[in-house]
């Protein structure tokens, strides 16, 4: 861990943190000090990640998580509270392309599955957060999108 960094003493949940934006700030904020939770569905890159992270002495806990599965983010957050304390930075990075188009032809379990997780999963994470992020008076939600 950074030494002084400039989120040491906090936590970040990133969701989508197997590869390239998630992956690139789960690194940022552990090198700059936060412990931070690697949260996506394939386990497998976010244990390389993780791995990786803590080779460098930070503090990092990889997670499966289905964002647009509520029960899945509770169990998620509860894990993360009672291994690394309060989120008090989260990363809403998790996404899946959009529905196909033209849109007449999209099915509504497609649309439906695109809403969950682009934004639903953004939603139920925020509102795991925000109660650590108020007792800490203080706390930090960013929201990736990208069209």
């Amino acid at each position: 861990m950074t030494e002084g960094g400039i989120h040491a003493g906090r936590v970040a949940f990133v969701t989508g943190a197997g590869r390239g934006i998630g992956a690139a700030t789960a690194r940022l904020l552990a090198h700059e000090g936060a412990a931070v939770a690697l949260a996506a569905r394939t386990e497998e890159e976010i244990v390389s990640v993780a791995h990786e992270i803590s080779s460098r002495g930070c503090t990092a806990l990889p997670v499966s998580l289905d964002v647009a599965d509520e029960d899945s983010v509770s169990a998620c957050f509860e894990r993360v509270r009672a291994e690394l304390g309060n989120v008090t930075i989260l990363i809403n990075n998790a996404g899946t392309p959009g529905v196909p188009l033209p849109v007449a032809a999209t099915r509504p379990e497609e649309w439906r599955r695109a809403f969950d997780v682009n934004v639903t999963g953004a939603f139920l994470c925020a509102r795991e957060a925000l109660p650590g992020m108020a007792s800490a008076n203080w706390g930090r939600i960013v929201n990736v999108s990208s069209a």
